[in-house]
């Protein structure tokens, strides 16, 4: 199996053929450099193969697991709440960039979208502004006042939360849903209805969502998709890995997940190569040798002492340093500007340069991360790549003009620029 993987990359993709079980489905990930020691299998359980143009690459298949190591338990094991598995996400809010929309899920809270523009004032640090907002549905949580009429009154002498206090999780019983397949696709997932969004003009009722959340093996909790199924009512699909061990959801693992085959390139003694150091792509410029030329010299030679600035710009390709995957940046934050919760759930400030340093909005490509995601990736965390080829997401059409070879770069729509002015910033 390895080994027609292997051989297929690079080369012509075969058609399917009917009635072939596709799962289940790998990635073949050929690395620039070795793995990380700290992620190294034993060399033991490599697998040397090389490439048709005689490149060797040391490739480790994903260590086999038993399958039926959590469904062997006994029946009368009480099962527990499906809302205590994905505690850990309550208070965390997740995006989606879709063309002119951004979509919020806040979890257990609300559905939102919204557009916002940059504002540029004179003399004045830029700011932005959401001109267009719409709540599509709003999390109802019962508490013990439900059932009388006037409100609990707030305790006596309440102590208020200080400053940077984590919020204590919510109780999972309070966490409403109901466990379901999906008919077409034959996937458990576990529903809720978010209602009284935004009014709608068109069905004179308020907007109301549903919500999926469902298991995504091996990969990080993300906002899959917001579609409007009929006017004004939404289906939310929502993945993450925490719903994995759930009773429920052991099936989905060998259904749903994508196993990753890393391969690292070897030297004609057998031995890992050293990653590739690629030098920093100039600014592209026709104008002589002047000031302002040596001004950009000076910035990129401090961009090199200092992971604070912005090093990289909106359409320059990337390669995640922990994760292995490709990407193409297409909005940059000087900081990071997610909440409080999210950067505690993602460990930001355990990074070395925490959460005072730049953020990425990145478009992955497909083949290294399925599922058409946009990951946020602090600046220590990625390098630049230059392909030779294009990389692969749905969205990269909508927002981008073309693809320049000769830098593996791609070039920016005019409303992308609009939207991310703070790229031009960062090559002035």
């Amino acid at each position: 199996m390895l080994a027609l993987l292997l051989a297929e990359v690079g080369a012509q993709k075969p058609k399917k053929e009917a009635g072939l079980d596709e799962s289940p489905k790998y990635s073949v990930q050929l690395l620039s450099g070795p793995i990380p020691s700290m992620r190294r299998p034993p060399q033991q359980q490599g697998v040397v193969m090389t490439r048709k143009d005689g490149k060797r690459y040391r490739c480790y298949p994903p260590s086999s697991k038993n399958a039926t190591e959590a469904t062997d338990e006994s029946e009368t094991t009480p099962v527990p709440h499906v809302g205590s598995y994905v505690q850990p996400l309550v208070g965390a809010c997740f995006y989606r960039l879709e063309g002119w929309w951004t979509y919020e899920f806040c979890f257990p809270k609300s559905i939102r979208q919204f557009h916002q523009e940059k504002i540029k004032s004179s003399g004045q640090p830029d700011s932005t502004s959401v001109t267009q907002d719409y709540l599509l549905g709003r999390y109802w949580s019962p508490d013990t006042a439900s059932s009388s009429k006037q409100p609990a009154p707030p305790p006596a002498e309440a102590e208020a939360p200080k400053e940077g206090a984590v919020k204590p999780a919510q109780d999972a019983s309070l966490l409403r849903g109901e466990l379901l397949e999906d008919a077409k696709t034959r996937r458990v997932y576990w529903k809720q209805v978010y209602g009284n969004g935004t009014h709608c003009d068109l069905t004179e009722k308020p907007r109301e969502s549903e919500v999926r959340l469902q298991c995504a093996p091996s990969e990080p909790s993300f906002l899959v998709s917001v579609e409007e199924v009929s006017t004004c009512r939404y289906l939310v699909v929502f993945s993450t890995n925490l719903l994995c061990n759930h009773r429920a959801f052991i099936g989905e693992k060998d259904k749903a997940s994508v196993e990753e085959i890393q391969c690292e390139p070897l030297d004609e003694a057998g031995q890992p190569l050293p990653a590739v150091e690629r030098a920093p792509v100039p600014p592209k410029s026709t104008a002589s040798p002047s000031k302002e030329g040596a001004d950009a010299a000076n910035k990129a030679e401090v961009r090199t002492k200092r992971p604070t600035d912005v090093a990289y710009s909106v359409g320059e390709c990337l390669i995640h340093h922990k994760f292995n995957y490709r990407g193409v940046i297409v909005g940059v934050d000087e900081k990071c500007k997610q909440s409080d919760a999210w950067i505690r759930m993602m460990g930001v400030d355990e990074l070395k340069y925490g959460r005072n340093q730049p953020f990425y909005h990145v478009l992955t490509d497909t083949r290294d991360r399925p599922g058409a995601q946009i990951t946020y990736v602090a600046q220590e965390n990625i390098m630049r790549d230059t392909p030779s080829e294009p990389l692969q997401h749905p969205m990269i059409a909508e927002l981008f003009a073309g693809f320049d070879s000769s830098t593996g770069s791609f070039q920016p729509k005019e409303a992308l620029q609009d939207r991310f002015l703070g790229q031009k910033d960062a090559t002035s």
